[in-house]
């Protein structure tokens, strides 16, 4: 009976976590929704104590870092941007957090870097597309037209293969897979794209 009891308490202990899990994770996500509803309103500052509330309250809700970061650098506030972002990626796995960081890298002017965070990303979620979209762009930025062609091409075999894949990322998916096949070349796309003045204009539409 003593065992028994024990293995109830056990059980019901076990319950306990999850469900406060979830009224945190509740809680946090109305805490987003207050602040989008204020960015949207014209007052992103206010926001702002939102979405670290948001964090505050539950540690593991990505849409809270995203939010935040993403007013930092509508407000030109990067450092601010790429703190929230490394903070979130050390708490929470999630792609769209990823993907933010390589848009911060970018933009800051990082392009190897946010080539690096891209090449990290693509090998976790060989699946998404929009992984595989932000990398061939910052390929082409970089004039690494083998990189660009090898995402566009993964691009056009998930779309094959049944992922929600849009229209336009599928037309200029096609349109720029034709443009590097014609002007790189098959076996050395790296060096040939470079060949003369107009081969690599063309190779950096």
């Amino acid at each position: 009976m003593r065992l028994a009891i024990l293995v109830l308490v056990a059980a019901l202990s076990a319950l306990i976590p999850p469900r406060a899990s979830a009224q945190r994770t509740e809680r946090a996500a109305r805490l987003v929704q207050t602040g989008r509803a204020l960015v949207t309103s014209g007052n992103p500052n206010s926001a702002i104590s939102y979405f670290r509330q948001a964090i505050h309250v539950d540690s593991h809700f990505a849409d809270a870092y995203l939010e935040l970061a993403e007013l930092y650098m509508g407000q030109r506030r990067d450092a601010l941007a790429l703190e929230v972002i490394q903070v979130g990626l050390r708490r929470v796995r999630s792609p769209a957090l990823h993907l933010l960081l390589a848009r911060a890298q970018r933009e800051r002017g990082d392009l190897n870097e946010a080539a690096r965070t891209l090449l990290e990303l693509v090998r976790r979620e060989p699946s998404w597309v929009p992984a595989h979209a932000a990398r061939a762009e910052v390929a082409r930025a970089r004039g690494r037209w083998s990189e660009a062609l090898a995402s566009y091409r993964a691009i056009l075999a998930l779309a094959e293969e049944g992922a929600t894949v849009s229209e336009e990322t599928v037309t200029d998916a096609r349109r720029y897979v034709g443009a590097l096949q014609l002007l790189v070349g098959e076996l050395d796309p790296a060096s040939r794209c470079t060949a003369d003045p107009l081969r690599s204009a063309l190779c950096a539409l």
